[in-house]
């Protein structure tokens, strides 16, 4: 998402089209490594209690997801409203310099603070698989 800092209208057309696949390539994957993760957290789950709860954890999951892809957008486009963004301007007319600032804050800075910051999260996640393992053979000694 940085790179956009660097992109200009004369860059080539290759250019833009590997920012696109690189995004799209690391988007897949924190996309793929979530899912994994609640893989993991279903099995943590029923060590712990015992109860299968599947389908209550995967719908929280959804209703997180979706609510944040629905957010996005709207935070920018409430951004954008309060910056001074002109929807009705030409293409090749300028926007002003507060709407150009929501721009870089809606398209570069919020994107790259909320991948940070899910990092920083996922430095907390400590399950592992002997931690799987281990509490699986102390749960079948104890029923």
């Amino acid at each position: 998402m940085l790179t956009w800092l660097v992109a200009s209208p004369d860059e080539p057309m290759a250019v833009f089209v590997g920012r696109a696949i690189l995004l799209g390539m690391f988007g897949a994957g924190a996309h793929l490594y979530g899912q994994s993760m609640l893989i993991d957290t279903f099995a943590w789950d029923y060590k712990l209690t015992g109860v299968r709860r599947e389908g209550v954890l995967s719908a929280a999951f959804s209703f997180v997801e979706k609510a944040c892809m629905a957010m996005g957008p709207l935070i920018v486009g409430v951004l954008f409203s309060a910056m001074g963004f002109d929807k009705e301007l030409a293409p090749t007319a300028e926007q002003s310099p507060s709407a150009v600032t929501a721009m870089y804050l809606g398209f570069v800075w919020i994107p790259v603070g909320m991948q940070v910051m899910s990092v920083t999260l996922l430095t907390f996640y400590r399950l592992t698989d002997a931690q799987l393992s281990a509490d699986d053979s102390a749960q079948r000694t104890h029923q």
